[in-house]
């Protein structure tokens, strides 16, 4: 992929997460998954049947626990057709339960937000395993955080929300931050919203509403926990779920707003003004003032990450960013900024296309720098801007 799409990807990427449903069937509440063609997925994989490396999961019939693990990983490899095994989703829930190797019950575990349970007492029985041998285990951080994980990878999905309250309390496990980022980052996979397209409205597609209590669960760990790697965790996770519902704007406001001027990290710092700018609905207010804290740090001299990370937030906010568009450009013109920095502010730049003739006059000579990754990053920035083709008036 070029240097600059490559860019641009990573920085408007920030905060996203892939989700990850169970299989439920028909469920108005339940995003649909992205329908398979069978035929493109194998049948038999060396040697043997979806069914035949179901039962090699089981430790009465495989004693060798390496062989047991390999089989959970090998049904993935059969796609959508695994699923349809009824010999998958009992296999799944003994393997987790009894089996009595740690390794290979969490790689039963993995298959649970791939596949699902086909019954309603399946689903009831495996989600009851999730949540009382992982995520509520009381010997083992590990098998917490591995619970906390296969709700993350769940989505928004209802029978993830159901254990919303364990995973909240997650946030506070004093025993390890690793699990309490986590469950931050959980949070903000299930308790995102969804909204369908045309085609999953036909197909009898709900939209699934942002959580209040993730939302409120997050704010809570920004304000409040020590360890910087949750906090920024918490500023990530709030920007993957985007605007807040109504009841928790004003803590929402509060918390952001001192996070804004005093947390120790200056990056949160930059990623707490950016959500009050892009979803508080007064965020238009404050614009000019946040917008400039941010920017301030593109002449922080003595941090190269910083730099980065100033240039990452005003690509992330694109347009309502332009106002700052010179600054960008005095970055790309400093003769002594480093080159990561440089490229980071071409990839801000570019999101400005109302200002394109600026920011092409901006690009221009560095097509003529000494360092080749700049020089390659703002010839594909001039291309993509040349490219865009603007679009054409209907005529009444």
């Amino acid at each position: 992929m070029p240097v600059f799409r490559l860019l641009i990807a990573g920085l408007l990427l920030y905060g996203c997460g892939t989700q990850k449903l169970l299989a439920q069937g028909a469920d108005p509440k339940v995003p649909p998954k992205k329908e398979e063609k069978k035929d493109e997925w194998p049948s038999i994989i060396e040697g043997k049947t979806v069914d035949q490396w179901i039962a090699e999961m089981n430790a009465g019939l495989q004693r060798d626990p390496s062989a047991r693990e390999r089989a959970c990983f090998m049904i993935p490899q059969f796609g959508p057709k695994a699923g349809e095994s009824d010999k998958l989703g009992p296999q799944i829930i003994q393997t987790m339960t009894v089996d009595p190797d740690f390794n290979v019950r969490i790689a039963a575990l993995a298959l649970v937000p791939l596949f699902g349970f086909k019954t309603v007492q399946q689903t009831k029985t495996g989600m009851g395993v999730v949540e009382r041998n992982f995520l509520n285990s009381p010997s083992s951080v590990h098998l917490r955080y591995e619970g906390v994980s296969t709700l993350a990878a769940m989505g928004p999905h209802p029978e993830a929300r159901k254990l919303m309250t364990q995973l909240i309390a997650r946030t506070k496990d004093l025993q390890s931050w690793q699990v309490r980022r986590n469950a931050v980052f959980a949070l903000g996979q299930v308790g995102q919203g969804w909204q369908p397209s045309e085609e999953d409205l036909k197909k009898g597609a709900a939209p699934i509403e942002v959580d209040a209590r993730a939302v409120q669960a997050i704010l809570y760990s920004l304000r409040d926990d020590g360890c910087e790697p949750v906090r920024r965790q918490a500023i990530n996770s709030l920007l993957t779920i985007g605007p807040v519902p109504v009841i928790y704007l004003k803590d929402s406001r509060d918390i952001l707003g001192r996070v804004s001027q005093q947390d120790r990290s200056m990056a949160i710092r930059i990623w707490a003004d950016v959500f009050l700018i892009k979803y508080d609905p007064d965020g238009a207010k404050m614009a000019p003032t946040r917008l400039l804290a941010i920017s301030k740090n593109l002449a922080v001299a003595d941090d190269v990450e910083l730099r980065v990370e100033a240039c990452s937030a005003l690509a992330y906010l694109g347009e309502d960013a332009k106002a700052r568009l010179q600054d960008l450009i005095a970055v790309m013109s400093d003769a002594q900024e480093k080159p990561q920095v440089i490229i980071a502010a071409i990839g801000a730049a570019t999101t400005m296309k109302s200002l394109k003739p600026t920011v092409l006059r901006g690009l221009e000579p560095l097509t003529k720098h000494s360092d080749e990754n700049v020089k390659k990053a703002a010839e594909e920035a001039i291309k993509y801007l040349k490219e865009e083709k603007e679009k054409p008036v209907m005529k009444k």
